[in-house]
């Protein structure tokens, strides 16, 4: 009841708009008072923020979130979209399968959904609508692409999970990859469905680019992939740790964003504050996350729901199907980190508890958020997609379902073949 009672609060504290980190570690201390009194709160209070913000990896997310700020201001969405355009483009549906590799390309160098789905919106689905694309599924396929950000290898949402679960953030990130790609391929074979269904809605297009062109666009982007296979790469062979390897891609990113030329000091100023700013919300929410994962330490919640279900004999698959339900649902209201930071020092024990491998339950959660993303009529970037495009809110939603459809068939090939997503960490030294 108590552990409940917390939990009300935090919930209570959202609702009136106190930022995640703030109600977290506020809600986090009450439960600390109750439990320890006054002055195991305090020395708790005294000790915990500054040995937690002080760790060393999260200069991790600092380092990702000013490459991504570099690379939006590099201009790297629209020069991707183009060559990828001018290589693919003229097939039936070219346009759309341009827009889901693009996606994809754009999310390793993101690491975040919302960010994705804004940068994507203004510059595809225009291209899509005025080429004769059906705009329901223009804006549909954009939403779904946008959330690929969260299982990239440079998703700050993995990082953040491995942060909370204390796992490797390199074995975290590369879990990510082959999921992430199987997304994509998934998103592909959607769209080939649905056009086999309404071929009219992809017409296809006779301009076609000439090889010269082709050759002149890999040359503009050429920087930017070998930017990306340096930082994953990096991480995979252990040549560097996640920090040092977001540092490298963060100079990288500034570099090329020279070599674009545009290299401003407005540029690097924005840049700098908006990823500080980034940095500083991640780092309280992570305080607040370990505030209230001390709480449920000491209150023993998991201990207590574990001895419940072996005497009641729950199944564990059971088990873990509910805490994935429970995920999904509270992504209809709440951010990814928001959910991280509420649900893992909850279900992560008990999860580990049964069995399950902390990495892979991390993976299939990040992609039960990716589909409560843009569930209607509450998915958080299906407002994205409306705000930064001039598509109307009900084509958004009646474009999201054919694609969503790919991600939950997803779900369930992860959930029964866990080795798609752990093998690529096991075979990191």
């Amino acid at each position: 009841m108590l552990a409940a009672g917390v939990i009300l609060l935090l919930f209570a504290l959202l609702a009136i708009g106190v930022p995640v980190g703030f109600a977290t570690a506020a809600a986090g201390a009450v439960g600390l008072y109750l439990v320890t009194g006054w002055a195991g709160m305090l020395a708790i209070l005294k000790s915990a923020p500054l040995s937690v913000a002080s760790e060393n990896v999260l200069a991790t997310i600092a380092m990702f979130v000013l490459l991504a700020e570099f690379m939006l201001r590099s201009g790297a969405v629209d020069e991707l979209f183009e060559m990828l355009n001018a290589w693919i483009g003229q097939v039936r549906g070219g346009l759309g399968l341009v827009t889901i590799l693009t996606g994809a390309g754009f999310a390793t160098i993101c690491g975040s959904s919302t960010a994705a789905a804004a940068a994507l919106a203004p510059t595809t689905i225009p291209q899509m609508v005025k080429r004769g694309y059906n705009p329901r599924l223009s804006s549909g396929l954009v939403t779904v692409v946008g959330t690929l950000a969260i299982m990239m290898p440079l998703s700050n949402g993995l990082i953040l999970y491995a942060v909370i679960a204390n796992v490797s953030i390199a074995k975290m990130l590369m879990a990510g990859l082959v999921p992430s790609l199987l997304a994509a391929v998934f998103l592909i074979l959607a769209l080939w469905g649905v056009l086999m269904w309404r071929p009219e809605w992809a017409p296809r297009t006779e301009q076609r680019a000439s090889w010269r062109e082709r050759i002149r666009l890999l040359r503009y982007v050429g920087p930017i992939v070998a930017l990306v296979f340096l930082t994953v790469g990096l991480i995979y062979f252990g040549v560097a740790t996640p920090t040092e390897a977001g540092s490298v891609g963060a100079f990288g990113a500034f570099v090329i964003l020279g070599l674009r030329r545009r290299l401003t000091w407005a540029a690097v100023r924005e840049s700098l504050i908006s990823a500080a700013g980034t940095s500083v919300m991640i780092i309280m929410i992570v305080v607040g996350a370990y505030m209230m994962g001390y709480f449920l330490t000491l209150s023993q919640v998991a201990q207590t729901a574990i001895t419940y279900m072996s005497a009641a004999h729950i199944p564990p698959q059971v088990v873990v199907g509910a805490a994935f339900a429970l995920h999904f649902v509270l992504s209809f209201f709440m951010e990814q980190i928001s959910i991280l930071v509420l649900i893992v020092p909850i279900t992560l024990p008990i999860v580990t508890a049964l069995g399950f491998n902390p990495i892979w339950y991390g993976v299939l959660n990040t992609l039960i958020a990716e589909i409560g993303l843009v569930t209607p009529p509450v998915g958080l970037n299906l407002f994205v997609v409306e705000r930064y495009s001039d598509q109307k809110l009900g084509d958004i939603f009646r474009g999201v379902f054919p694609f969503m459809a790919a991600l939950v068939v997803l779900v369930g090939v992860l959930w029964a073949f866990p080795g798609l997503s752990l093998w690529l960490p096991n075979t990191m030294r």
